[in-house]
């Protein structure tokens, strides 16, 4: 194939965005991370030492069963928390059912239009709970 050919078939982004848009004190001041510094300080971090980064944010989430280790590597394939048993659905929402989120948003939708839904924890889980009651009896 030409290079002629080779360049007609590559596609280019010629929009480049440059702005920052920086969210208000009160917004951040609320923030997990609550500036563009504490980031830049993480993502260090997460440079200079992925695995002890990375187990530092595993030890936040729920582990039925703890990992041996944090990575195997044998390019070109990586084994993240190789060892452990970890549940998504319970992570994401039954363990905030029984805390003192259980009534604070969990889900929040801003429609196009403007319209929007607000689901706590608890509302969440009773939606779950139909759900699964509507799956069951389709099978």
């Amino acid at each position: 194939m030409s290079e002629k050919k080779k360049k007609e078939q590559n596609i280019t982004s010629l929009s480049r965005e440059n702005r920052l848009f920086k969210p208000g004190k009160s917004f951040s001041s609320k923030a997990f991370i609550k500036s563009f510094q504490q980031y830049k300080r993480a993502y260090e971090k997460s440079i200079k030492d992925p695995e002890k980064f990375w187990a530092k944010i595993a030890e936040e989430l729920h582990w039925f069963k703890p990992w041996k280790k944090v990575l195997k590597w044998k390019a070109p394939h990586a084994q993240w928390f190789t060892g452990g048993k970890i549940n998504l659905s319970y992570n994401c929402l039954d363990r905030h059912l029984n805390s003192h989120r259980k009534n604070k948003v969990a889900l929040f939708f801003e429609g196009e239009h403007g319209d929007t839904q607000t689901l706590t924890y608890n509302q969440l889980a009773g939606s779950k709970k139909i759900f699964q009651c509507f799956k069951k009896s389709r099978n």
